[in-house]
């Protein structure tokens, strides 16, 4: 699904989005330093940098609310890293 409101450099704009799906899981695509800063809001982690091609996934605990800092970053990947 493609929407319009993901077209943004709004990080709260996106935030209020993610907040209002009703699946558990979904995959977004965007650019710096809205997603750094959207990371940052969601991770207990720090985030300093997501490389150009980067993948940064974010996992919730199930019993948790979408809110500040109540996810955990999963894994990280990014050209010149591997998997």
């Amino acid at each position: 699904m493609i929407r319009e409101e993901l077209f943004t450099d709004n990080d709260t704009v996106v935030i209020r989005l993610l907040k209002n799906l009703p699946r558990s899981s979904v995959m977004i695509f965007g650019h710096n330093p809205s997603f750094i800063d959207i990371a940052n809001y969601l991770s207990a982690t720090p985030v300093e940098k997501i490389h150009t091609c980067g993948v940064l996934c974010l996992e919730k605990a199930k019993s948790k609310k979408l809110e500040k800092h109540s996810m955990k970053i999963k894994f990280y990947l990014h050209p010149g890293k591997g998997i």
